[in-house]
């Protein structure tokens, strides 16, 4: 029914849309200016590995722990990544928006490069900034900026939510080449 409803909304407001029977919702032209960068939607699903992909062909190892959670979500729901701050096994939380629920993860597989929802850099200022190639611009958490180091032009990315508490920095980029994140705020 939210996704009816989402897609409603969307289709008065963007007005004609190509959508197609048993497409995704972000089907209708993904790389419009009003979708969420942060959020991505399930491509694929290995149940026997443990394995989500990403629009983007990026693969995801989900904990075993999870695996009952994992069970309960389908492909083309809109999945969110944030950082796990609780744990050294598992780098990353995938939140299904659609249910609600959360299995945590970790990269296994970067997003394929020749992907239209492949992000990359495209400009960086090592002092405060970067840009992307979805035309984003990002500034870095002053805290981040020693982990910028061997971040190149070119790099392949991923956006996420940052959901630590109380800090200004509203997003993460992870960095395929380098496997790590870092904090920044939309510019």
């Amino acid at each position: 029914m939210r996704r009816i409803w989402i897609f409603l909304c969307f289709a008065l407001c963007v007005g004609e849309t190509s959508l197609q029977a048993g497409s995704s919702f972000f089907s209708i032209n993904p790389l419009l200016s009003y979708r969420p960068y942060e959020l991505h939607w399930a491509a694929a699903m290995d149940y026997d590995r443990n394995i989500l992909e990403l629009e983007d062909g990026s693969q995801w190892k989900i904990s075993d722990g999870d695996y009952l959670e994992l069970l309960s979500w389908g492909k083309d729901d809109i999945v969110e990544i944030s950082p796990n701050y609780f744990s050294y096994s598992y780098t990353y939380y995938m939140t299904n928006k659609d249910t609600g629920s959360y299995v945590r993860a970790n990269l296994v597989n970067a997003p394929l490069r020749d992907s239209p929802y492949a992000v990359t850099i495209t400009g960086m200022d090592y002092r405060r900034s970067f840009s992307l190639s979805n035309g984003s611009s990002w500034e870095i958490s002053t805290s981040d900026l020693s982990l910028v180091r061997n971040w190149y032009v070119d790099d392949l990315v991923i956006i996420g939510n940052n959901n630590e508490w109380f800090s200004f920095y509203s997003h993460i980029l992870i960095n395929i080449h380098t496997n790590t994140y870092i904090r920044v705020q939309k510019i």
